[in-house]
């Protein structure tokens, strides 16, 4: 990936990242109380430790989560329901939060988190469609990329943004038409979005409609586009 590309790319990732910004300790309280009971012993207390408030605790505790392997595997659907909690990724200090300690352990779980993830799509908390599109951009697991085509018409424009940035990441040709569509979108976020999500596809026939968008109001579509002339 060039360097222009990989800032940009950044950016718009950061900008997707939603939750209801930085959260009390209640929180951790919540998510604690939301750990399903039917979930082993073992995992129960594994996940009830990494969502603890004291940070360097929480910190071990995913660790040893993730070292679970497949055992881990029945607490991910919880683990994307935690997605609803702020991420914050764009922040110069990433705060401890629920939704960050779910993050960073379906990250290190890797493709088994993926058909949940794909679930997350449907979920009704926009958060938590929007941080789902997220991490499924982060894995070239090629079952991910219909769904994050349909969620390019979601309600929500965090979503549509989130879903673009994905399928450019995964690098899904076959998104190429309604990436296309969601130049015109009214967000500038998912215009822009949709601009470097073409980009990466190098996507010749969307040509023609991206060079209007170098005239666009917002100046980040504008410079997207720009960059995904240039490829």
């Amino acid at each position: 990936m060039k360097p222009v590309c990989a800032v940009i790319a950044f950016l718009f990732l950061c900008r997707g990242a939603l939750g209801a910004g930085l959260e009390s300790p209640e929180a951790f309280h919540r998510a604690r109380n939301d750990i399903p009971k039917e979930l082993p012993k073992k995992l129960r207390e594994k996940l009830f430790s990494a969502f603890s408030e004291d940070r360097a605790a929480s910190g071990r505790a995913a660790g040893e989560l993730v070292e679970m392997g497949d055992d881990a595997a029945p607490a991910i659907p919880f683990l994307v329901r935690q997605l609803a909690h702020s991420l914050a990724l764009g922040s110069r200090y990433v705060p401890h939060t629920p939704g960050i300690v779910a993050h960073s352990v379906l990250v290190r779980l890797g493709k088994p988190t993926v058909p949940h993830l794909i679930e997350g799509l449907k979920a009704e908390p926009p958060a938590v469609r929007a941080n789902a599109a997220g991490l499924l951009g982060r894995f070239n697991d090629p079952r991910a990329g219909e769904p994050l085509t349909a969620a390019l018409a979601d309600k929500e424009p965090s979503v549509r943004r989130a879903a673009a940035e994905a399928l450019g990441l995964l690098q899904f040709a076959e998104a190429g038409t309604a990436l296309i569509s969601l130049l015109d979108d009214r967000d500038p976020g998912a215009r822009a979005s949709a601009a470097v999500a073409l980009g990466h596809l190098r996507c010749h026939r969307a040509t023609r409609e991206l060079i209007p968008r170098l005239k666009d109001p917002d100046e980040h579509v504008r410079g997207s586009a720009a960059w995904a002339l240039a490829e």
